[in-house]
């Protein structure tokens, strides 16, 4: 009966355990760097979020700042449409402009000055007179005070 040593087509020797014990290392080598990649990518990625969501989180901030001075614009536009809707004798449309200009101020989260302005604003209440002379000051001492508060912008 014939030794499977001696079969042809089958390696057997020290020669075949080098090159098994070889392949093993080559595997392992392999296995490892295939590892170091995916941890690097994944560090690198955690890094980019990290970015991705600091810039997000500025970007929604920056918006926030941006709609409450859009509010605060608008309420210095309605404290004008009262003086306007004043001029015209409408008193009540000129009150509800006032109110709505507390209304928006109040939503844009005001410093404390803008806050209390806004309570000036709520406590406002106009009285149809001939006299719009006291009505009319009392809507433009708000205006000045706004508007040293919140001063407009440059032309430039």
């Amino acid at each position: 009966m014939p030794n499977q040593a001696d079969a042809p087509g089958i390696p057997t020797g020290p020669n075949t355990a080098e090159r098994i014990k070889r392949i093993l290392i080559i595997l392992a080598v392999l296995a490892a760097a295939l590892s170091a990649t995916y941890l690097t990518a994944r560090l690198q990625g955690r890094v980019e979020v990290k970015a991705a969501d600091e810039r997000a989180s500025s970007a929604e901030h920056q918006r926030d700042e941006a709609r409450s001075k859009i509010m605060q614009l608008e309420a210095r536009r309605r404290l004008h449409l009262a003086i306007v809707a004043l001029d015209q004798r409408n008193f009540g449309i000129a009150e509800g402009h006032v109110v709505a200009a507390a209304a928006l101020l109040a939503k844009s989260n005001p410093p404390a000055p803008l806050g209390e302005l806004q309570t000036a604003m709520q406590a406002v209440k106009l009285r149809a007179s001939e006299d719009l002379g006291s009505e009319r000051k009392k809507i433009e001492s708000i205006i000045q005070r706004f508007d040293q508060l919140v001063p407009p912008a440059d032309a430039r």
